[in-house]
């Protein structure tokens, strides 16, 4: 989930405050959260977006971003 979103306990698992959707959990395990990073504006500025590198899955499949598809 996008965010960052305030957290408002903390114990064997972090609740926080989303937004009100069926499909969001406001509770997540300890182990399933990530601290809140800035994005560095000049190091994206500098990123080829045309190189992308393939994503690794935790099966250490590669996969890739489609750019688009042909008629067959």
């Amino acid at each position: 989930h996008p965010g960052p979103y305030n957290v408002i306990d903390i114990d064997k698992e972090y609740s926080s405050v989303l937004p009100n959707s069926p499909s969001f959990c406001p509770t997540y395990h300890t182990s399933e959260v990530m601290p809140y990073i800035k994005l560095d504006t000049m190091l994206l500025a500098s990123h080829n977006f045309d190189e992308l590198d393939p994503i690794i899955t935790e099966t250490s499949d590669k996969e890739f971003y489609i750019e688009h598809i042909l008629n067959a």
